[in-house]
């Protein structure tokens, strides 16, 4: 199952391997290097966003549009896709005749 996770904001000290933890410290290359994660956080950020809203969007549809008698059996499952498994296991129609 694929984890939607939330992407790490970029610090000084992940610019350099001697451990620099403040801005000033940082030579040329270094903060030019920390603008560029930074700008790849804001930009995984609004696409991390995008697929939250996307999944709760989709969850909503999905507690609104099944019956009321298949409520009991997602009642316990927080993320889309274990409600959509859950569904699966339920209502799927088997070859026991």
């Amino acid at each position: 199952m694929l984890q939607l996770k939330e992407p790490i904001y970029a610090l000084p000290k992940d610019t350099n391997s001697w451990g620099k933890t403040k801005l000033a410290d940082l030579d040329k290359e270094e903060k030019k290097e920390l603008y560029t994660l930074k700008a790849d956080y804001r930009d995984n950020i609004k696409l991390y966003r995008k697929q939250l809203l996307a999944l709760n969007t989709l969850y909503s549809y999905i507690l609104s549009s099944i019956l009321y008698t298949y409520l009991i059996y997602i009642f316990k499952y927080t993320t889309t896709y274990n409600v959509l498994v859950s569904l699966k296991k339920r209502i799927t129609p088997t070859n026991y005749a």
